[in-house]
């Protein structure tokens, strides 16, 4: 549910930021879907967008047999997945196809195996409570001990680009910007960037 629930805030966002966007939305739903989430809408799936008016005011009730989050997250990853699957299979012979836990659904696994191939694909723990509750344990128990993954320390040492970006957000208001359109959203950024240069160059002179 939470999965549908964000795709629905996605399009509304979008719709509301840009006209065009929104007058496709309108037109053809499922067009404008695969240009927020990059997949082909499947034929058996139909989408309805309504627009509202100070007079009409649209609820919706969800269903009984609403599509999991699940099923969607199967739907987003098979629809990328299993054509480029297929692609490979035309042009060269492999035995095995590797995936990361992304696409981990139960539906790119059955399409690899159809195909006469075998899925090496990651566990997402998200997906299983008892890896998940593993996995925490497994971390709590790291840090009782005192051990520290390399993986770790890496995610602790950020490059240059990425300090810029965190003070950006984190100390120059870029997190949430309050204006429409890429030129005023451009200006509110150059600003920043500006100031944050500014800032630089009066540490340097200390």
């Amino acid at each position: 549910m939470r999965a549908q629930d964000d795709l629905r805030k996605d399009l509304m966002t979008k719709a509301a930021d840009d006209e065009r966007f929104r007058e496709l939305l309108l037109k053809d739903p499922k067009s404008a879907v695969k240009d927020v989430i990059g997949i082909e809408v499947p034929d058996n799936i139909n989408l309805h967008v309504h627009e509202e008016s100070r007079s009409d005011i649209h609820l919706l009730v969800p269903s009984a047999d609403q599509l999991s989050d699940e099923e969607l997250e199967s739907m987003k990853g098979d629809g990328v997945a299993s054509p480029l699957s297929t692609m490979m299979a035309s042009k060269v012979t492999h035995l095995y196809d590797m995936m990361d836990s992304a696409y981990g659904a139960k539906a790119i696994h059955e399409h690899v195996r159809a195909s006469g191939r075998i899925p090496i694909i990651d566990i997402d723990p998200r997906r299983n409570a008892t890896l998940k509750q593993s996995t925490k344990d497994e971390a709590s128990a790291r840090r009782a001990a005192g051990l520290v993954l390399p993986k770790s320390r890496r995610h602790k040492e950020r490059s240059a680009a990425e300090c810029v970006k965190a003070r950006l957000k984190d100390e120059f208001g870029a997190r949430s910007i309050w204006v429409r359109g890429h030129a005023k959203v451009a200006c509110h950024l150059v600003f920043r960037v500006l100031a944050l240069t500014a800032g630089a160059l009066m540490w340097l002179h200390l």
